[in-house]
């Protein structure tokens, strides 16, 4: 798929939570880290970064217990920085 679907996918979710649809919103960060989390270029890589953030930041909000501990392991591994990176550890507080 096309790194500008992802980055398409992550600014609609951006608007869909702004809006109140909040289930929306995270399956379409979902989407968007799916589609660039291994693309060669960095920028489709810290774009999926900032979606898969963004997404375990609403499962945390919303006490999506089953769906946050496995989502968490999608960040294992990955030297994940800047506002993604604090919630991918703001994930991993809430479960602990």
């Amino acid at each position: 798929a096309s790194p500008w679907r992802a980055a398409l996918l992550a600014n609609a979710a951006k608007l869909f939570k702004a809006a109140g649809y909040f289930t929306r919103a995270s399956d379409y960060w979902r989407q968007a880290w799916e589609i660039g989390r291994d693309h060669a270029d960095p920028a489709v890589r810290g774009q999926a970064e900032y979606a898969l953030g963004e997404h375990l930041a609403v499962l945390v909000t919303f006490g999506q217990v089953e769906r946050l501990e496995a989502d968490v392991r999608l960040a294992a591994g990955r030297d994940v920085r800047g506002l993604a990176g604090r919630r991918v550890a703001e994930a991993r507080e809430a479960l602990a």
